[in-house]
């Protein structure tokens, strides 16, 4: 194209891309109504069979976001990822219906779970793609902390909140109490596969918005959960 000239786009083009567009929203919004009944129905059932407590496992990512004021005041949440907003978004819905149905609802913010013999989680699944000699690219900047935790660890907060009887409902981030960092994660896949190919990305997209001593706190007073593993030793 020569130099100084725009790209015309015909009607016709711009018509397509629109439709597109449209139809990607209506394919969005049909998928989040399905979610919506599916959850709602989860809420009717406990309400039914007159259960005591539901618990429920979100992402710690509902908590990438970075905050925008006005003279000290929060204006709103700018979410870092898609997968962000959706899981906050989520937690929001399961919140409101939690009130609605009058269920004891426990959500527990989970960071990436760590488990040595299965590949099916996200950390399983690097460690397999150092295994193969293949070249792996994280999104992350190397200096970016990384939550994980064990299953082991994860069992024993899930029984914790389970045999509990005198606790409320309430929102938890879980975490293991050992600061790593996406470096880190690089330098045990490496010592997994010597020679292993990472590259990390330059800019940051984690902007946590997490309280870790406080967390820690409320889930050791009211579940007195303590974690114990270190998935980096």
């Amino acid at each position: 194209m020569p130099r100084g000239k725009k790209k015309v786009v015909s009607v016709a083009e711009r018509i397509e891309a629109v439709k597109a567009e449209i139809e990607s929203l209506g394919a969005q919004l049909k998928e989040k109504k399905a979610e919506l009944k599916k959850l709602e129905a989860i809420f009717h059932t406990c309400v039914v069979n007159e259960v005591s407590k539901l618990i429920v496992l979100s992402s710690i990512n509902s908590l990438n976001f970075t905050v925008q004021q006005d003279k000290g005041s929060i204006v709103r949440r700018d979410y870092v990822t898609a997968r962000a907003f959706n899981c906050a978004k989520f937690e929001e819905l399961t919140g409101y219906l939690a009130i609605k149905s009058n269920v004891k609802t426990v959500i527990t913010r989970l960071p990436y779970i760590v488990n040595q013999n299965n590949s099916s989680t996200y950390i399983g699944k690097l460690f397999d793609t150092v295994s193969e000699s293949k070249p792996l690219e994280l999104s992350y900047n190397e200096k970016q902390r990384i939550e994980l935790l064990s299953v082991r660890d994860l069992m024993e907060l899930l029984v914790s909140i389970t045999e509990e009887t005198i606790d409320k409902s309430g929102e938890y981030t879980v975490t293991s109490g050992y600061h790593r960092t996406y470096g880190e994660l690089g330098d045990a896949l490496t010592r997994c596969a010597p020679g292993a190919e990472i590259s990390y990305a330059a800019a940051s997209r984690y902007e946590l918005v997490l309280n870790d001593e406080r967390e820690s706190k409320r889930l050791r007073d009211n579940y007195g959960f303590i974690p114990t593993d270190d998935v980096l030793p």
